[in-house]
């Protein structure tokens, strides 16, 4: 399915994120798992994936117009566009990324799972994975269960969801975006136990 749409710009210079954008128009059209073919008509503009923290949009600017100095063009149209052609087509003027779940899949989701049976083995399991997971013990309408907590990257959420079925089938999990993550420790070494690290980790997260 083919969508175009108009993308205001304000600067001479100037990076825009799309993430939000295009997974709005993912979820207009209930796409589920796939991949999705980004293009830009212009030849004064590029397309390119990047992790856009606070600042980083200012870093690639400067990084470009030190790569791109001024120079003498001779292009007949206009010669001050030609560095701006230039940079287009070395970033390129498209990309494809992966979808998963309706949305690209780019940056960070936190899993929580609810689960009641196997919940040891699914721990052990995960950890096996190296997702960084934390637990605590909680009272469900049934009985006592776990909840389990992991930040993982939004690629690997169709395989996190298999192995925690495959384990506990009737477990239930929660998807939810995560704008930034404090991570204090590395990922664990498959000999570490739960209890070296799950008292320790940490997570923060960014409404929208």
């Amino acid at each position: 399915m083919r969508q175009n749409f108009v993308i205001d710009t304000h600067k001479n210079k100037e990076v825009i994120d799309l993430t939000e954008e295009i997974n709005r128009r993912l979820e207009k059209i209930k796409a589920t798992d796939g991949i999705v073919h980004l293009q830009v008509m212009h030849t004064t503009c590029a397309l390119t994936t990047a992790d856009l923290d606070p600042g980083t949009d200012k870093d690639y600017i400067e990084a470009i117009e030190k790569i791109f100095p001024k120079g003498s063009w001779i292009h007949p149209h206009d010669p001050t566009h030609v560095g701006d052609h230039i940079m287009s087509s070395i970033f390129g003027p498209s990309v494809v990324l992966d979808v998963s779940e309706g949305k690209l899949s780019l940056g960070k989701v936190l899993m929580q799972i609810v689960a009641k049976n196997n919940v040891q083995l699914m721990i052990e399991k995960l950890k096996e994975s190296r997702h960084k997971i934390t637990s605590i013990n909680a009272e469900g309408f049934k009985g006592d269960v776990k909840f389990i907590f992991a930040v993982i990257e939004r690629k690997d959420v169709k395989e996190f969801i298999e192995l925690v079925k495959s384990i506990e089938p009737d477990a239930f999990y929660t998807i939810e975006d995560v704008k930034s993550v404090s991570e204090g420790l590395p990922a664990p070494k498959k000999k570490h136990s739960f209890g070296d690290f799950a008292a320790q980790f940490h997570w923060t997260r960014k409404g929208k």
